[in-house]
């Protein structure tokens, strides 16, 4: 009787530890690659979209983190983020983008959550869209 009492025990915390996945091992792979990256701008299925590059773009922020704009030298693509107000990890912000010259980026006002927040920075993700922008602050 003991031996089958212990094995139901051992069965219910099995299944109880199997069923605690962690966070980390739930996220999909594209925002696995894009919490990996540090530059500011957007990411699209864990790719670079528009991405700040110091040899070929400019980079204008706020002070106050409402909105940040990435744009070439010679302003062939440009791409501005709007947004509501600083996030919080966990929080959710909607994030307003206009670009110009870069066909593929999407446009408009969307929901995203910040998924992380270090250095000065903020990790926003759209798993439904599958895009991640990193925010300056």
């Amino acid at each position: 009787m003991k031996n089958i009492v212990y094995i139901i025990v051992l069965a219910v915390f099995v299944a109880f530890v199997a069923g605690c996945a962690r966070e980390e091992d739930s996220l999909s792979a594209e925002q696995t690659l894009f919490l990996s990256m540090d530059s500011p701008g957007m990411y699209c299925d864990g790719s670079p979209m528009m991405v700040y590059d110091k040899y070929e773009h400019q980079l204008s922020t706020m002070s106050d983190g409402s909105s940040f704009r990435i744009q070439t030298d010679n302003l062939n693509q440009v791409v501005s983020f709007g947004i509501s107000f600083v996030p919080a990890e966990g929080a959710e912000v909607e994030v307003c983008i206009v670009s110009e010259g870069i066909p593929s980026m999407p446009q408009g006002t969307f929901v995203y959550e910040c998924v992380k927040s270090e250095d000065g920075g903020s990790w926003l993700w759209n798993g439904e869209t599958k895009t991640g922008i990193i925010v300056p602050m």
